[in-house]
Formats: structure tokens, sequence, C-alpha cells
């Protein structure tokens, strides 16, 4: 697993060297925000500065010893030989034959010093070689032709340096998620299964290969680039990948961020270590000291002061155990009795690391709209909400839990609020940045919900009021805070702040669970929002719930339950597997836990395994029913009532008092309330004026109208060319109304509705309840 991992590494350095070779943007306008952030400022730099900044750093960090290894590969590669090439000089000349004349400069001895050149620059940092080439008049003509070959018209002119950058960048991004995906044990697991290493370098190519409109992907897709020709080379020049181990330690040290845990009155630092964003475990590292004063010492991988000493410094250092290889150096001050400052937030370097991934995750996406349109652009600009929206809590995060106090069995909080004022505006600074680069994208960026925490911690008390003056969250608001998640004992209250215009007071009870016998995954809490003095019954927005589970079997049949003496309503919701919390959404703060419900039909058997997934889990969480007697009736046809009421369930909306407006809808009917809130909320509406015919059955086309308005799918986020593509394959596609083309193509790209054997989508037919099954959980994992 470390060589496949190596071989990205490459990829990564491969796909940066392009860059170099290319004439810049014919605006020069290019902007990027380095990785160097502070915690309240980013700094702009040009493409190639950038690429330059960070081949630097990566080999600033290389030893003198480690050095002359990638010395040892680059006199390798001046050894490099035709046959090495074999396969992609084939393939360029077929094309070049294709092509006929024009191409004079386009030979196999120039192929090779192309590979040469990049591999040197992948295991060197030498640009003085870089600058000759591109003043080289003979070898720019031949990068000319060969881009022509590769597809792109205008050759060289029709690239730049923000292309090759933009593809670096995707790179980059594709070598980092598989790194997300492995435990740093794995990471450094000693392996040389060359399946696997192809495994991994086949899903990097081929999904830069599929998802990217980049023009040099354009060219590795033309002449037919793939994981074993690097494989090739890489095995000719670096044997053993020695030379790609020093890189890749080198790649993570630019990446490493240490965090310590103070104890003993600040006698005591233990360390956390990150590298590209994972912890890794102390027992992999060994810490040690450096130099600096004598009262430091390092014990058992914590950083020691002695007792006889007030304050000391000193430079400490992890290597890593298996390689023995250096991962961090720094300094660390250890104070004793120092005065906590009562707020604590995440360390700069952790923001840093947050700012900076962010950016380089909104810079990825900016270059993949440059090549986008409908649907696709909409997807990415969605992508981007998200990635913001998601970095803005990880760094806008409070811990207060040193303003609770606890007196007998009630737990109060008296917070700061102009100390805690000034970290909010210092953390403003820094998610503005993100918010402006996102909403910088496009004019039509839809808003971020700009989420702040108050952490108050682990609390030993089972009744906690927490206080929230007028004037801390007039300032919140005015900094653009648009939720404030308050989380105290494993549970989590998200609440607009626009619901909070006076002095505020949430309480929370962890309460003894219902008499009920029920499979509880969680504990049980009960809540109560007051403002100015008077309890808020019910919201205009609703409340984000969170709640900490543990001993989950399937998540998919976790559900919310809001609990009464004897009595209980089953609520839904959402798994966070990351982190580890069962989300809902409530405009009532009533009692809730969490249960795991298993709930067993008998009438299966006739139904496809994904719908009987998919109907064990809306059961599950009281989304449908059955029909008594273990029977699910799957093959019914799904009527207008009972869509009502699975809307209500599944998308959590209050019911609603009975509509007077239908004369079919009587206040005794079960679904009642249900049709009242499906159509107060928008999502469906009556037959007519008058009438909602709830006993009417439900088309295909029906639950694709319906999926573009439960996930605000706008018809101006498809282009008409995207719709044809969609619909081709299927035999009834000319069938298909005007008004209904873009709903149902979208809703069958989704597999929202699914086509028959015969490849025919039949957006007319009625819909049974097994097919509403599948589409409503799969809706919900959209949303």
């Amino acid at each position: 697993m470390r060589r496949k991992l190596l071989l990205s590494i490459i990829a990564l350095n491969l796909a940066m060297s392009s860059l170099v070779l290319l004439p810049p943007s014919t605006d020069g306008s290019l902007v990027y925000f380095q990785p160097e952030i502070t915690f309240a400022e980013a700094s702009a730099a040009s493409a190639l500065d950038h690429i330059k900044a960070k081949k630097n750093a990566i080999f600033k960090l290389v030893s003198q010893e480690d050095a002359k290894t990638l010395e040892q590969v680059r006199q390798r590669v001046k050894k490099l030989k035709s046959k090495d090439i074999e396969r992609v000089w084939k393939n360029i000349n077929n094309i070049k034959k294709q092509q006929g004349s024009g191409y004079e400069h386009v030979t196999e001895q120039r192929v090779l010093e192309l590979v040469q050149q990049l591999a040197s620059f992948v295991y060197g940092n030498d640009w003085t070689q870089f600058d000759k080439l591109r003043k080289d008049t003979q070898f720019r003509q031949f990068i000319n032709e060969l881009a022509k070959l590769g597809g792109i018209k205008a050759g060289l002119g029709g690239l730049s340096f923000e292309d090759a950058y933009l593809f670096a960048l995707e790179v980059e991004k594709a070598v980092r998620l598989k790194i997300d995906t492995l435990a740093y044990e794995d990471i450094l697991r000693i392996a040389s299964n060359k399946q696997e290493i192809k495994r991994l370098l086949e899903d990097v190519f081929n999904e830069i290969k599929k998802t990217s409109r980049n023009p040099l992907a354009s060219v590795i897709r033309v002449f037919q680039i793939a994981e074993d020709d690097i494989l090739q080379v890489t095995d000719r020049i670096d044997p053993g990948y020695r030379g790609a181990t020093v890189l890749l330690f080198a790649y993570a040290q630019t990446e490493v961020t240490v965090n310590y845990r103070v104890t003993q009155a600040g006698r005591v630092a233990s360390p956390t270590l990150k590298v590209l964003g994972q912890e890794v475990p102390n027992l992999l590292l060994k810490w040690k000291k450096i130099s600096g004063s004598p009262s430091v010492t390092v014990r058992d991988n914590r950083i020691v002061l002695a007792e006889t000493e007030k304050t000391g410094t000193a430079i400490i250092a992890a290597e890593d155990v298996l390689f023995h290889k250096e991962l961090y150096r720094g300094s660390v001050t250890l104070t004793a009795d120092a005065v906590p400052d009562g707020i604590l937030i995440p360390t700069p370097a952790e923001i840093t690391h947050i700012v900076k991934h962010t950016l380089d995750e909104l810079e990825t996406i900016r270059g993949q709209l440059k090549y986008a349109q409908g649907r696709k652009r909409a997807v990415l600009l969605a992508k981007a909400k998200t990635i913001v929206e998601k970095a803005v809590p990880k760094i806008a995060n409070f811990n207060l839990s040193s303003f609770i106090h606890i007196n007998g069995s009630k737990a109060t909080v008296n917070i700061d609020v102009p100390k805690l004022v000034g970290y909010l505006k210092n953390s403003a600074a820094v998610t503005n940045k993100l918010i402006t680069t996102y909403r910088a994208l496009d004019e039509k960026t839809r808003s971020p919900e700009v989420e702040y925490v108050f952490d108050f911690g682990r609390v030993k008390s089972n009744r906690i009021k927490l206080d929230l003056p007028k004037e801390l969250l007039k300032e919140a608001s005015t900094l653009g805070v648009t939720d404030l998640a308050l989380k105290v004992n494993g549970v989590t209250i998200v609440v607009n702040i626009s619901e909070l215009k006076g002095n505020t007071v949430l309480n929370v009870s962890q309460q003894a669970k219902s008499s009920i016998d029920l499979p509880y995954r969680s504990e049980a809490y009960s809540f109560e929002l007051e403002v100015d003095g008077k309890v808020v019954h019910s919201l205009q927005r609703p409340v984000k719930v969170r709640i900490e589970v543990a001993d989950v079997h399937n998540a998919e049949h976790l559900a919310l339950v809001s609990l009464g003496e004897q009595f209980y309503s089953i609520q839904g919701g959402t798994y966070d597997a990351d982190n580890g919390t069962f989300n809902a959404s409530r405009q009532t703060l009533l009692p809730f836990s969490v249960i795991e419900r298993n709930v067993t039909f008998t009438d299966l058997s006739t139904v496809q395994p994904t719908q009987q997934s998919a109907i064990h889990t809306v059961a599950a969480q009281g989304i449908m029913e059955g029909a008594g007697n273990q029977l699910f009736r799957p093959n019914e046809q799904l009527t207008r009532a009972e869509l009502a009421k699975l809307l209500v369930k599944a998308l959590e909306v209050e019911p609603a008092a009975s509509n007077k407006a239908f004369k079919d809808v009587k206040d005794s009917d079960w679904f009642a309330s249900y049709a009242s809130s499906a159509v107060q909320s928008g999502y469906i509406a009556g037959r007519t004026g008058a009438t909602f015919d709830p006993a009417a059955s439900v088309t295909k086309t029906d639950l694709a109208a319906l999926a573009a308005r439960i996930l605000a799918w706008s018809s101006k986020d498809m282009t008409e060319e995207e719709i044809v593509s969609i619909l081709q394959p299927f035999t009834d596609a000319a069938q298909i109304p005007v008004a209904d083309r873009f709903h149902v193509a979208l809703a069958s790209q989704y597999e929202l509705i699914t086509a028959d054997a015969q490849l025919r989508l039949n957006p007319q037919a009625n819909v049974t309840r097994a097919e509403a099954a599948v589409f409503i959980s799969r809706v919900l994992k959209l949303r």
C-alpha cells in the first residue's frame, strides 16, 4: 500500500511538471491562495510561483543523505532508452501517421527527452533546465505539434499555465482523496503488491480521464497514456521506490500539524500529530528533544517541565518508527500554573490547514467550472457550498466549558461576552475569506449557512441552563453568523440566529428513558427554549438536533423518537458517520432519543433486493408503514394520501391542521393533517382548488416533478443538450411531454425512477409502494 501511495505522489509531481513547459495565460490574471495562509489572511501568487513554492518547500525538507538517493534516480533517468517508452511512442506515432504531414518535430527521440525532463522534475528541483527548454525554439515546436496530435487544434495556443496548473490541482485532489481513505498505519505498511499499485493508479487516471474536461486530460485520453506506462518508467529509474519514499515524507512534512493537550498545571504536554489531515498514533512515533532548556525533557512521548522550574522552552521532533524519518520539528514552551484563557479554539496550525484545504478544493472547482455548463455546473456550485459549510464550523468552534458552573444538580453558564466577541471577530475574518472565495465562483451562488459552534463540553449535571445574552447574539448576527450550534453532553441544538432576538436561554435536561421497551442508541434529552423570559414552543425555521449514538448495528435503521410517558412517535432523520451522530430537523423541541428499529415483512419475495432494502429502511424510520400482520404490500399502487404522509415523515415537516378547502378530506381521515402539511409546505398541490383526490394513484412523472421541488432543482440548471443525452438510451423518450422532459431526465439520471428491461421509462405508469420506498430513500441521500 505504501508503494501505491508513492506512485500517487509521482503522478502529482508529473502533473505539476507539465505547467512549466507551457506559456502563461493570455491575460496573466491567474490568482491562487498559497498554502502559507495566516490565521486571518491569505496571499495571492502566480501559478508558476505557487508550483515553485510547493516544490521548494518539499525539497527544503530533504536531508543530505536523501538528496543522494534522489541524485541516483536522476542519473538513471539519463539512461532511459526508447524501449522504456515503447507503448507511448507507438500510440503517438500511429496518430501521427493518421494525421499526415506537419508533425516532423514529433520524433521518438523528442518524446524520450520529454519523458526524461518530466521524470527529472519529479525527482529534482532544478529550474534552470526548464528555463532553457522554454527558450528552445525546436523543443517548443515539438510541444506545439504534440499538443495538436493530442487533440488541441491550436497547439500551444490552446494551452496555458492556467490549464496545466488547474490540471495539477485536479490530480492533487484525486491523490488526497486516496490518502483520506487510508489509515496512517496502512499508508506506512510495507507492501510490494503490483496489482494494488495498478489499482490505485487506475483509480486516479480513470477519475481524471472520465471527469476532467481540462485540455491536458484530453491529451492523456487521445494518447491512451495508462498507469502501466508510468509504472514501467518508475520501475526502471527508482527500483525499490526509495526516491519516491523520500518525496512522500518530504511532501507529508509540508502538511503536518501538531497540537498539545496540556495537563498537570501546565507541566506536561501530550502532542498529537496529524499528517495530511490524519492523526498519527503515538505508538508509530518517537518524540525526542533536539535542544533547549535543561528543565524540559521528553518522557514516554510527552513533553515534561521539571518540578523545580516555572517555565522552559525546547525544540522537539517527531520521528516515524518504521522508516526512521523525521516528520516534524518545532518549538514548545511549558509554563507552570498558567492561567487558562477561558475560551479554547482550534490552533493557528489547525486553522491554517482547514483554510488551505478548503481553498484548494474551491480552486479545483473553479477550474472545473471553466468547462462546465448546465446541470454539471449546478452540481459543482452545490458542492462548493457544502465544502464551505463544513469548513466554517471547524474554524469557528469555541470551547466554552470553562464558563460552566455547577450548583447542586444544576449547571449554569456565565460567558465573558467581550472576550468571546473578540474571538468571534477573529474567526469571522477567516471564514469570510472562504465565503468570499466561494461567492466569486459564480454570481448565482446560493448564500451558505454560516454555523458557529459553542461547545460547553461534558458537564456532570443532568440539568443545564445555557444563557446567551442579547448583545452576544446581535454581534454574531452582525458578523454574518446564520446558525448557532449549542453543544453539551453529547447533544447539539442548531438554531437559526434570526429566531433569537432577545436574551436567550436553552435548558437541556438528560432524562430517564421512557418506560416503553425500545432499542435505544442514545441518551434521552428534553429541551426548553426561552427568549426574553418567554418559552418558545414552535419556531419559524426548523431546529437541527444532533445526538451522539453508540452500539449501532445498521445505521439505516436509526430513527429519532419523541418520547412520552406511555407513547412514542417516530420522527426520522439521518446518520452522520463522520461525527457519530443522528441528525434531524424539527420546528418544535420535544423530549428526544434515538432508537434502532428492525421491521420485518413476509411479503417482499416478489420485489428486487434494492427495493427490499429500501422498504426496511423507510419502515424502520417510520416514513412508510406496513399493512399489518407483517405485510407491506409492495406491489400495490401508491395513493396521493400515502404520498402526503410519506413526504411529511421523510422531510420532517411538522403536521398541520386539516385544510378546510378540500371537500374530499374530512378532519377524521387518517391522512388529513398529512395532506394539509404537504400542501402547505409546497411539495404537492390539490387536484383542484377544492379537491385533494387522496385515493388517486401517483405516476413516475409526478415523482420526478416532486424530486425537483424537494432538491430545489431548476430547469435552468440543465441544457437541452444534457436532457437529450440523458434520455437518448430510453426507447420511449420521444413520448415524454416537453413540459416533463427536464424532471424526468434528472430523476432518471439519479435513478429516482428507472426503466424496465426493454429500456422503457414509462413516465405515466403508476408507482408501486416498493418503487416509492426506493424513490424517497434515494432522494434523502441526495438531499
